[in-house]
């Protein structure tokens, strides 16, 4: 088993996003805002591009997301 120490995140947040740049950028803020309530949890969130067009990618990453 892997101790807590060792682990970088107690969970993930997986965003299927294509051609997303309107709504991205609250869901992310939103998503974030909740991530830093949680004192005892460490989680990310992934946002799996399908090739958009738009500018989903660098909005994703400007947010802290990781893009997949």
């Amino acid at each position: 088993m892997i101790s807590r120490a060792q682990r970088d995140f107690d969970f993930s947040v997986v965003i299927p996003a294509y051609n997303e740049e309107k709504l991205l950028p609250f869901t992310l803020d939103h998503l974030n805002s909740c991530l830093e309530q949680l004192n005892e949890y460490q989680g990310e969130i992934i946002v799996v591009d399908n090739a958009s067009t738009d500018q989903t990618i660098e909005i994703a990453l400007e947010k802290g997301a990781k893009v997949i």
